[in-house]
């Protein structure tokens, strides 16, 4: 679509017998200098610079929680054990009603 539909559009549509499955916005390139993302938990800038790679501490503890719900699970129970096998903790550490545990889903 080039331009946005005209007002009455969509109530036409549904008198007759049309219902609405979606819409998807898509918005241009930005203009306004780089843009700033998070690194993804598991990655981390590489000695070249501008690529990434595995950082294998938190690969680490990606596996562990993987293991944790492959054997269904919660993972309030992966903090325990990421303690007792004394992973590395390289990413700051969120409380919740549970206690500690990884904030690798930033939210």
């Amino acid at each position: 679509m080039t331009a946005p539909p005209e007002a009455g559009y969509f109530g036409e549509k549904l008198a007759e017998g049309w219902r609405l499955v979606a819409i998807e916005w898509e918005r241009g390139a930005a203009t306004s200098g780089p843009s700033v993302e998070d690194i993804p938990f598991g990655l981390r800038v590489a000695s070249d610079w501008p690529a990434l790679e595995e950082n294998p501490d938190e690969v680490q503890v990606l596996l562990l929680m993987l293991e944790v719900l492959v054997q269904d699970g919660p993972l309030s129970t992966a903090a325990p054990e990421d303690q007792r096998s004394r992973l590395p903790h390289p990413r700051q550490r969120a409380v919740d009603a549970n206690g500690p545990v990884l904030s690798c889903c930033p939210g």
